[in-house]
């Protein structure tokens, strides 16, 4: 490459990088603002917003690994919420972003477990709560779970060694 086109290409490199950073420059201020609105949001017990903010976040700072703990967290509430409303198709939602977010962590397969209880699919319930334990063979409430999975697939003999389980 002759000096002027490697000038031309380090003027080019330059001007790249200017806009990179300056892109940088816009999309950072704009992430702090949704996420500190998702964090208020949090504050007030409104998961749903909060839940909204950080995705709107995350469309501007894609793979901010605060922004998606924050988002996962908010969730989690939401999804808590959800069931506890017995608005369990909505609660499966969340478990589908959830899923769709790569999460498949211990509070996940909970919410997991006890929403798809909620809907009576019994098999994806106990897909769940026996990863559960496996990860936390000492979780109570997982094995509790597991117990009240068998019973209603008429498993008695699993339900009461879950039982005993749990103990």
């Amino acid at each position: 490459m002759n000096g002027r086109n490697s000038h031309l290409m380090s003027g080019f490199l330059v001007c790249c990088l200017i806009a990179f950073t300056g892109s940088l420059c816009i999309a950072q201020p704009l992430a702090l603002e949704q996420s500190r609105q998702g964090l208020e949001a949090m504050k007030e017990g409104d998961a749903e917003s909060a839940a909204d903010f950080f995705r709107q976040g995350l469309e501007v700072d894609r793979g901010n690994p605060v922004l998606q703990g924050n988002l996962v967290a908010a969730l989690l509430m939401t999804g808590e919420s959800f069931l506890q409303q017995g608005r369990f198709d909505e609660a499966a939602e969340v478990l589908d972003e959830l899923d769709d977010l790569g999460m498949d962590e211990p509070r996940v397969l909970w919410l997991q477990g006890r929403v798809m209880f909620q809907q009576r699919d019994f098999e994806s319930a106990e897909v769940a709560l026996q990863e559960l334990v496996a990860l936390q063979p000492d979780n109570a409430g997982a094995w509790e779970g597991l117990a009240a999975v068998f019973d209603g697939l008429g498993r008695y003999d699993e339900a009461i060694a879950s039982l005993q389980k749990a103990l």
